[in-house]
């Protein structure tokens, strides 16, 4: 239901195909599949070098479960 309503708020038509991929892409299952989409490596390894931070800790904003 609220794919369907930011879909109409954005003027976007929205038909059962596109839904189902909407879905399936914001699932928690799909996004852990794809964590590398979801991080924040660039800014991560930046604030690193300027604030003096470990390196190579997780920039991942998905949560676990």
């Amino acid at each position: 239901e609220t794919i369907k309503r930011i879909a109409e708020f954005i003027n976007i038509e929205l038909d059962e195909k596109l839904l189902a991929l909407t879905l399936e892409h914001s699932s928690l299952p799909f996004m852990l599949a794809h964590k590398d989409r979801f991080d924040d490596a660039l800014m991560r390894t930046k604030s690193e070098e300027v604030s003096n931070l470990p390196t190579g800790s997780d920039s991942a904003k998905v949560r676990e479960g």
